[in-house]
Formats: C-alpha cells, sequence, structure tokens
C-alpha cells in the first residue's frame, strides 16, 4: 500500500515533517514521536482508508518485565484423572473407559502476556437511519365496460340477429403510492475513551499455544504459583521480534473492537483513534509447563491437555459418540410424536366407520323424496319421504358428534398415557445411562488407583 506523507500528521505535535521508515512506518522529525500507519479496523458500512495511530514507546523486555516460572499446582495423575472426567463430561462412548493413555509429556511454553490500560481519542462519522417517505408508480388493473355485438336466435322471428351487450376487460393502469427508504443521516464524532487490553502469545518458534485455556488457568492461579527466575536465566529470555510483532496486533485488535463497541448510531464511517496515552502497562514473560497425553479409539488417537495450575480445564480432541444420551433421547421423542400424529389420523378413519351406515341411509333417503318427487308426484310421499330423511340427518349429526367425542377422548387418553409412558422412560434411560457411565469411570479411576469422582464433579 503506497503511503502519501503529506497526509501524514504527528498526533503528538501536529508537525507534518514526518520520516517515513518503511511502508507502515514514521518517525516525527519535530518531537521524535513514532508512528504506524494502519489500515483502519473494517466492518460493516465502511471504506478501506489510511489512518495514523499514535503508539507507546515499547520498552524492551530485558530487566524490566516480570520474568518467572510457574510451579505446577496439580501432578500428572491429578491430570489424567481429570481427562478422563472430562471425556465422560463430553459423553464419550463408555467403550472409551476400556482404553488408557499414553504416558504424559510435558510442553514447555514461554507465554508473554501483555496488559497494557489506555486512553482512546478518536473521530468518526456516525450514520443514523431514518425512514423517508417518496413517491412511486405502481400498475394495477382495472375491469372497464366497453359495448360489443353478437348474435343470438330469435324465437319469434325464427332468425339470428345482432344485439348489444356490455362486456368488461382489464385495463392497465398507473397510480401514486406512498414507499418508504432508508435514509442515512450522518454527523460527525469526536470523543475519548477509557479501555484496557490483555494479550497473550508463544514466545518459542513453532510451539502452539491454547490461548484460551492458559487464559482460563492463569486468571484462576494461585500467586505463590510464579517464581521470579534467577537474574543468569533471566538474562537469557528474550521478547521475540515476531512475538512483539504479535502482542502489537492484538492489542492493536483488541483496542479497536473497545472503540467500535462504544460507538452510537446504526453506521460509521472514516474512523480514526490513536492512544492519546498510556496509564499503566506490565509485561510478564512465564516459563510454563503443558501436560498432554494421547488415547486410541477405533483407529484414530486423540490428545488432551491442560495447563497445571488454576482450575487446569481441560482441552484437546472430543471423541464423538455415535449413540449418546441426547441423540437416544431425542429419537423417543420422534417416535413419540410419529405415534400421537398416527393416532390422530386414525381418529377420523373411526368416525367415518361409526357412522358410514347411517350417512348412506340418509343419502338414500334424501334420493328417494327426489325420485318420489319427480315420477309419483305425490306431495304426501315427497313430505314423509323427506321428514324420515331430516330426521336420519338429525340423528346421524348426533351420532357422529358423539363418536367423534367419545373418539377424541380416547386418542387423547391414550395419547396422554403414551407420552407420560415415554417420559418416564426417558427420565429412567438418562438416569440409568448416567449412571452406567459414572460407575465405568469410577471403575477405570479406581483401577489406576486415582479416587473416584464427586457428585459436583459430572
Amino acid at each position: 500500500m503506497a503511503i502519501d506523507v503529506k497526509t501524514i500528521s504527528c498526533q503528538q505535535c501536529g508537525s507534518t515533517d514526518v520520516n517515513m521508515t518503511s511502508e507502515t512506518q514514521g518517525v516525527c522529525k519535530v518531537c521524535g514521536a513514532k508512528f504506524a500507519v494502519q489500515q483502519r479496523f473494517d466492518t460493516q458500512n465502511v471504506y478501506n482508508e489510511v489512518h495514523v495511530h499514535n503508539e507507546p514507546e515499547q520498552k524492551e523486555c530485558v530487566g524490566t518485565c516480570f520474568k518467572a516460572v510457574i510451579n505446577p499446582e496439580f501432578s500428572q495423575i491429578d491430570f489424567i484423572r481429570n481427562a478422563w472426567i472430562s471425556l465422560a463430561k463430553e459423553d464419550a462412548p463408555i467403550e472409551v473407559f476400556s482404553e488408557n493413555f499414553d504416558d504424559v509429556s510435558i510442553i514447555d511454553h514461554q507465554v508473554v502476556v501483555d496488559y497494557v490500560a489506555v486512553n482512546i481519542a478518536y473521530q468518526v462519522s456516525i450514520g443514523y437511519d431514518r425512514q423517508e417517505p417518496y413517491i412511486a408508480y405502481e400498475t394495477y388493473y382495472k375491469k372497464e365496460p366497453y359495448i360489443a355485438y353478437e348474435k343470438w336466435y330469435n324465437t319469434a322471428t325464427k332468425q339470428y340477429e345482432k344485439r348489444q351487450v356490455t362486456k368488461y376487460k382489464d385495463v392497465k393502469k398507473q397510480r401514486q403510492v406512498t414507499k418508504y427508504r432508508t435514509v442515512t443521516d450522518w454527523s460527525a464524532l469526536n470523543g475519548m475513551r477509557s479501555t484496557q487490553s490483555t494479550a497473550v502469545a508463544e514466545n518459542v518458534q513453532g510451539l502452539y499455544l491454547d490461548e484460551e485455556l492458559f487464559t482460563s488457568s492463569f486468571r484462576s492461579m494461585k500467586k505463590s504459583s510464579a517464581a521470579p527466575v534467577s537474574d543468569e536465566e533471566a538474562s537469557k529470555l528474550k521478547v521475540l521480534d515476531a512475538t512483539q510483532k504479535g502482542i502489537t496486533s492484538k492489542h492493536s485488535s483488541i483496542i479497536a473492537s473497545s472503540v467500535l463497541s462504544s460507538l452510537p448510531g446504526d453506521h460509521y464511517r472514516n474512523l480514526d483513534w490513536n492512544i492519546a496515552n498510556v496509564t499503566k502497562a506490565t509485561t510478564s514473560l512465564l516459563k510454563t509447563p503443558e501436560f498432554e497425553a494421547e488415547i486410541s479409539y477405533n483407529g484414530k488417537t486423540y490428545k488432551k491437555h491442560a495447563f497445571p495450575f488454576g482450575k487446569m480445564e481441560i482441552g484437546g480432541d472430543k471423541i464423538e459418540n455415535e449413540v449418546n444420551l441426547e441423540t437416544i433421547i431425542s429419537d423417543m421423542k420422534s417416535k413419540l410424536n410419529k405415534k400421537i400424529s398416527d393416532r390422530r389420523e386414525e381418529i377420523d378413519k373411526n368416525i367415518s366407520k361409526a357412522t358410514n351406515g347411517i350417512s348412506l341411509l340418509t343419502i338414500a333417503l334424501l334420493s328417494l323424496s327426489i325420485i318420489i318427487s319427480i315420477y309419483v308426484r305425490s306431495t304426501a310421499l315427497v313430505v314423509i319421504a323427506f321428514a324420515i330423511a331430516v330426521a336420519f340427518f338429525v340423528f346421524n349429526t348426533i351420532a357422529v358428534n358423539k363418536a367423534e367425542s367419545a373418539e377424541i377422548k380416547k386418542a387423547t387418553d391414550e395419547i396422554e398415557t403414551e407420552k407420560l409412558k415415554v417420559n418416564i422412560e426417558i427420565v429412567n434411560y438418562s438416569k440409568n445411562y448416567k449412571k452406567k457411565q459414572r460407575e465405568v469411570l469410577d471403575s477405570k479411576l479406581s483401577s489406576l488407583g486415582l479416587k473416584p469422582t464427586s457428585a459436583d464433579e459430572l
């Protein structure tokens, strides 16, 4: 990205006399402030622009940052026990508990924990959406009359004649309608925001750091677990340039997100922010162990790992259980719903069977009354046949309603009974499944000479 030096001004003194040491770095010739020219943090309705961010001077992590080694609060045996418990929590297949973890390996990390509290100055254009009415035209069709001529046969004259008739046709028209569109009003906003950022990064090239897992353990770690290293070892521990760049980039993203989250309105553009001043900054370079163990199941190898301090939460691969508790319960509920649906379909069939004979007789009597009225032409017989048909119709309606009520009540009772039965099965299955799972887990722990689980561990 090419940088136009004329557009860059020092955030500290305002001078435009800037020496660009690279495409992304600059130094003010007047006050000596260092600048990083960065592409603005970009989300929703914004444009890519170049902005200058005033960076606090980076201090060397030599004798100024806290260098320590974190001593384990848990043993390798504790890690293995928690790894087995984590498998149970993840609902791993019960057959897994017949396998064994390999020996625990220890990975030596160097983790940089960098904390900074800053005041941010920013300027931005804020967009507020509103609904604006406007006139539009829409097409519609209206039926309009027109005169047409048609032939008709005059029975009096025994001839075909023409006559006028009024007909209607769809006529395409347009009309004005009021519609609404979203309009964004923009206004400038300047402000200050105090925020803080904690960035964590691995300092050993080639090592992977589970940052979330480390942070969780680090936050709950005993303060006494971190012991300062000797002066000789401290002189050997240095933060790599690549690590420092990664830390700086993470701080930039965290701070930018904090600025964005504080903005009002519906949209923003032309956001420019810089660090006004740093209120607090601490850097720690920590030597920390990580426990890792592998377990094989169905021809695949799975890894579990944890930092042996703080909460010592277990991370790593999850062993999928194809026949897990949730799947079984879901299948039970699906079968129940299918039974309920089938039972409701039977209601109509049973009602139809119960009243089919009366319905056919009613139709036959109505048909008979019509035949009598056409051929016999006896008013008395017609009235009698129709009265009988109406009586059967009324009787049939009562019978249908009665049969429907009885069938619905019967079906409802059956459905509720089935629901209760399935729900009891689900509860019992869940209890038995979890009981069996815990028994298998405790049996595995016992075989390893470990303490069985307590109620709050699962």
